[in-house]
């Protein structure tokens, strides 16, 4: 059996396509070359006769039964009429909204669900939205796997993205139901445990795994052994593991969901990651590999929390306008990253009761200069791999062994 590995990524969908074991094909496609426009919203139905169409020409290709495991970005969100089919735009992470939601509502609905809850989730884009009427609501994974098959099924890490999961329980909340006027009839049966969905597509069997969402994925294709936790330093950063219970939230950047086989991802996220040194290098007109030519023995630290994007909690930003960029402002945000990757780590060693080694991804590490200030404060706890698309090796160990 051919097994194709499909990460749906944020800005981007990568494909794996293994046979016996081995990878024979790897395919990495920009989302909007496909299903999404320049808001960064999206069609699901252009996705679904790619992959239909994918599918078909992989098993022409190697004439074998296929199996399509899916790790996707959470958050993502489809209105659906009576017929369960899509109407309007699809929603996602990264698409630029903001909503005026009462501080209480969203400490009761993080104490429920688990998550830093912000205008993101998806539980306030329903709650808002008014621009038409709907019957269904599901995700983009799941979307797929009705079209294929008929199925209305939706995995936990994905369904609690959506922000109306108890993360204690497993079920939906009926008091977020009710607050975003939502029934369960309304939403995909959750899926608790990993479920293989067989089907027939041109003559061949497709089988169909809902897998898991891609920062679970490569938290789960990060580690090796029980003291190590996944970071990830891009556009945005974050910090995980996988629990065996659930973990209480106590910080405002902190959050908790489930995933198969009642397990947990706790991890702390922040806004401000890699974005914040690309801003000011582009101030300062260099590139990204300029950085470690600079000659920094005269900087100083600055008196001042640098932070260029709003987090999802309170805190003040600056207004790249308001300040004098030049190599000072880009020492210090360098040594404030990394000095708050160090107060992250403490946090999970206090929950774990243990020493824990940071397995970092992110193209800021090839930079020389960068990766000497992270070995200088976190020491030999950090260790850089040079693994591609961890959320692939995460799933194939989900496929292997639960």
């Amino acid at each position: 059996m051919i097994k194709i590995f499909i990460d749906l990524g944020t800005t981007n969908i990568k494909i794996e396509i293994y046979k016996n074991e081995k990878n024979i094909e790897s395919i990495s496609k920009a989302n909007k070359d496909i299903y999404f426009d320049n808001e960064n919203l999206f069609c699901a139905e252009k996705l679904f006769d790619f992959l239909r169409d994918f599918c078909i020409d992989v098993n022409k290709k190697y004439n074998s039964n296929i199996l399509i495991v899916f790790s996707s970005a959470m958050h993502t969100i489809l209105f659906l009429n009576n017929n369960y089919e899509q109407i309007g735009k699809g929603r996602t992470l990264i698409e630029n909204i903001s909503f005026d939601i009462p501080n209480d509502k969203k400490e009761l609905f993080r104490s429920i669900n688990g998550l830093v809850n912000s205008s993101f989730l998806p539980i306030y884009k329903i709650k808002y939205q008014t621009s038409y009427s709907f019957d269904h609501i599901t995700t983009l994974k799941s979307y797929i796997l009705y079209k294929f098959s008929g199925k209305k099924y939706i995995e936990i890490s994905d369904a609690s993205a959506l922000g109306v999961v108890d993360c204690k329980n497993l079920n939906y909340s009926s008091e977020i139901l009710d607050y975003i006027n939502l029934n369960e009839v309304n939403l995909p049966k959750i899926l608790t445990k990993r479920r293989v969905f067989k089907t027939q597509i041109n003559n061949f069997e497709l089988s169909i795994d809902l897998g898991i969402s891609d920062g679970a994925a490569a938290a789960i294709g990060s580690v090796t052994a029980d003291n190590e936790v996944s970071l990830s330093v891009g556009t945005t950063l974050g910090i995980r593991y996988i629990s065996d219970s659930f973990v209480d939230t106590k910080y405002k950047y902190d959050y908790c969901f489930p995933i198969y086989n009642n397990k947990y991802i706790y991890g702390i996220s922040s806004s401000n990651g890699g974005n914040n040194i690309e801003l000011i290098a582009k101030q300062m007109n260099i590139k990204l590999d300029e950085i470690e030519s600079l000659d920094f023995s005269k900087c100083k630290l600055l008196d001042v929390d640098i932070y260029f994007f709003l987090e999802r909690f309170e805190q003040k930003i600056l207004n790249i306008e308001d300040i004098k960029i030049d190599i000072n402002v880009l020492y210090t945000y360098i040594y404030q990253l990394f000095l708050r990757i160090s107060n992250y780590k403490k946090i999970i060693e206090s929950i774990k009761g243990k020493t824990i080694i940071l397995k970092a991804t992110g193209g800021i590490f090839n930079n020389k200069y960068i990766l000497s200030v992270a070995k200088k404060i976190l020491g030999d706890d950090i260790i850089i791999s040079n693994k591609d698309n961890l959320s692939v090796i995460g799933l194939i160990k989900i496929v292997q062994h639960w």
